[in-house]
């Protein structure tokens, strides 16, 4: 029988994060900008499809993500990012 490791931030597989949640948008912000950024920077997205991705909104607050590489992010951005993580892994793992 396999066995779930927990992740590091502390969130159970069994119950997904309430991303509407203030302490749950702080507490996976952070990792989800280093993340994004990670993918952004491998798939070389230019910054206008990163911006399209993340939410058009983010204008002015991605060059600040980007320069500082943390932040908080709302529970639109968050879904943004997990899904856009979750097509990363997929892809990862298909080839």
């Amino acid at each position: 029988m396999a066995t779930v490791n927990q992740p590091a931030t502390g969130i159970a597989w069994e119950q997904p994060a309430d991303l509407s949640s203030r302490q749950a948008q702080k507490r996976l912000g952070p990792a989800a900008v280093k993340g994004f950024l990670k993918i952004r920077e491998l798939w070389e997205l230019r910054d206008e499809d990163a911006r399209a991705i993340a939410g058009r909104r983010l204008q002015r607050a991605f060059y600040e993500l980007k320069r500082k590489a943390r932040g908080t992010l709302d529970q639109d951005r968050l879904t943004r990012i997990s899904i856009l993580d979750g097509n990363f892994q997929s892809l990862k793992h298909s080839l």
